[in-house]
Order: C-alpha cells, then structure tokens, then sequence
C-alpha cells in the first residue's frame, strides 16, 4: 500500500477498532507515507538529514530519525 491507499486502510482500520489517530504515532520513511501520517498526532520521519524526506518533515515540524542511529 502507498500514498492514499494508506491513509484510507489506516483511517479505516482505525474507525473499525475505535482507535484514536491523535493519541497514535506513526513512523514512515517515504515522501508516500506523509498522507496517513497527517493522520496521527504523533508522525515520525525516518530519513537521512537533508533528504526531501526529512526536509518535509522539518517543514512540517515532525519528529525525524536518521535510519543510521
């Protein structure tokens, strides 16, 4: 799954089981996952410093974790 299939199976997932989005994290590590991560209250960016990646997720003030630590 990519992009907004995704973030529909995770939206609908989380209907289904009555699980709260803004209390949940999600961690991605694709410029494709940033649409269910808008989803949660907590979205992690796992990407290389100065990847378009992490420089997305700086731009939307997002945790980001380098895959090398």
């Amino acid at each position: 799954m990519i992009g907004r299939y995704k973030a529909d199976a995770v939206a609908e997932h989380a209907r289904t089981e009555g699980i709260s989005l803004r209390d949940s994290y999600a961690y991605g590590d694709d410029t494709s996952d940033v649409p269910f991560m808008q989803l949660v209250g907590h979205p992690i960016a796992v990407a290389r410093p100065l990847s378009v990646f992490a420089l997305e997720a700086s731009r939307r003030q997002w945790n980001c974790l380098s895959p090398d630590t």
